[in-house]
């Protein structure tokens, strides 16, 4: 059999913090996702050359 190991105190903090960091980079991962695309379409248009539609704010 293996032995329980004690819970530290700071294992708790420490896997919440591990937590936030890994939302927040995801977050950080989709806005400069968004941001790559949302510069990138113009050319994309101009290649494809598509029309402009009019919804289009770009």
């Amino acid at each position: 059999m293996t032995a329980l190991t004690p819970h530290h105190p700071h294992d708790h903090a420490r896997t919440r913090w591990l937590v936030l960091f890994l939302l927040c980079l995801g977050e950080l991962m989709i806005v400069l996702d968004t941001t790559i695309v949302n510069v990138a379409l113009p050319s994309i248009r101009l290649i494809w050359r598509l029309p402009k539609p009019a919804w289009c704010g770009w």
